[in-house]
């Protein structure tokens, strides 16, 4: 018969899930500002170009 899963190792693997998911939410919100970084500097040229006409 198989062993019980103890309370530890459910607390384990639920702290090593969230600090995966924190990871990867900071891993995604540095790639979406580097987007938006590079995007809005494009768009702020562009409007910079049309009333500096």
């Amino acid at each position: 018969m198989q062993q019980p899963t103890s309370v530890w190792h459910i607390a384990l693997g639920t702290m090593v899930g969230n600090i995966g998911c924190m990871i990867l939410n900071v891993l995604l919100a540095c790639i979406l500002a580097a987007l938006l970084s590079f995007a809005g500097a494009g768009f702020l040229n562009q409007i910079m170009s049309q009333i500096t006409r």
